[in-house]
């Protein structure tokens, strides 16, 4: 063996020029792996793109059906079976044909409360029309004496009309991850929660209209199954809820250690257990308000906004 060839020098610069000159055999087998890797990447994620645009498509052109609930004026129905109206709700919702499920599309209801001068305020749920027949006779089973009837679109087809009026579309977010309890509606027979919003409703012009929605799609568990497995291996489930985006995929594992919690700590773990093993939706809240005045419509902005923060 020649001594020269173990010397430092010798060595770097061989590695140096490997680095730089790759023998040929060997550039083509790297050509080889990367073509079909890369052709694999861009098909999947055409796919990908020819899946969500189909299904935004579908959602475009699909006919809604909008059904007008007119509530008996008593009524003893507890917060527990309205727990048990919306999961009857998931549960239609996730009765999907297998072309849906091969192109993520989803059900959703749209539950609005919409005012207007003319016909006060009304309680609509929009839908599909193949949903109507099923999700009129759930409701019908919940509420016997409910009254369930198809109406006609409430707002105005021709956007001419908000030519001399002010509108705004207001979207509410929540402020922490989904997996947090919100506060629980109990007490329905001393407060009224909806009474706050309908009474922010009222008093409006001929021509003016506030409607308030709720679009809500039946969610899997696809989302709660690492927070599922934190609460089980008694990790730091509220640190991973309030680690910021991929972060929460980087630092998974160390959150898995486990973690003796204070009596808070344990009431706030025990609350997100009990509300990831429910029926879940992914809910969109919206606001849509037209006025004749600018002053009005910001005024009305802000009382709905002072609502939503304090309940």
């Amino acid at each position: 063996m020649d001594i020269h060839k173990l010397e430092f020098g010798y060595l770097f610069n061989q590695l140096v020029s490997n680095f730089h000159k790759p023998q040929g055999s060997d550039f083509s087998s790297l050509l080889g792996l990367v073509t079909p890797l890369s052709l694999t990447i861009g098909l999947i994620l055409l796919l990908m793109l020819l899946r969500k645009l189909l299904v935004f498509k579908k959602t475009l052109q699909e006919p809604s059906v909008l059904l007008e609930l007119t509530p008996p004026s008593f009524t003893e129905k507890q917060s527990y079976t309205t727990d048990q109206l919306f999961s009857i709700i998931h549960a239609l919702g996730n009765q999907r044909s297998f072309k849906d499920k091969l192109l993520g599309t989803k059900a959703r209801f749209s539950l609005e409360i919409v005012s207007s001068q003319s016909q006060g305020i009304r309680y609509v749920i929009r839908t599909t029309p193949k949903q109507v027949s099923t999700l009129k006779k759930s409701l019908v089973a919940y509420l016997p004496h409910l009254r369930v009837k198809p109406v006609n679109e409430y707002l105005p087809v021709d956007t001419g009309v908000f030519r001399k009026s002010f509108y705004n579309v207001i979207e509410f977010t929540l402020s922490q991850h989904f997996a947090f309890s919100l506060k629980r509606q109990s007490e329905l027979d001393k407060h009224d929660p909806i009474a706050y919003l309908t009474g922010q409703m009222t008093k409006l012009d001929s021509e003016e209209l506030i409607s308030l929605q709720l679009v809500v799609s039946p969610s899997g568990n696809k989302r709660t199954k690492k927070i599922s497995k934190l609460i089980s291996s008694n990790g730091d489930v509220v640190k991973y809820l309030k680690t910021l985006g991929i972060f929460k995929w980087i630092f998974y594992n160390s959150y898995r250690a486990p973690k003796t919690k204070s009596p808070s700590e344990m009431e706030i773990v025990n609350a997100i257990d009990a509300k990831i093993n429910q029926p879940l939706f992914e809910t969109t809240i919206r606001l849509f308000m037209v006025f004749k005045e600018r002053n009005d419509l910001s005024e009305r902005m802000q009382l709905f906004h002072q609502q939503a923060i304090s309940h």
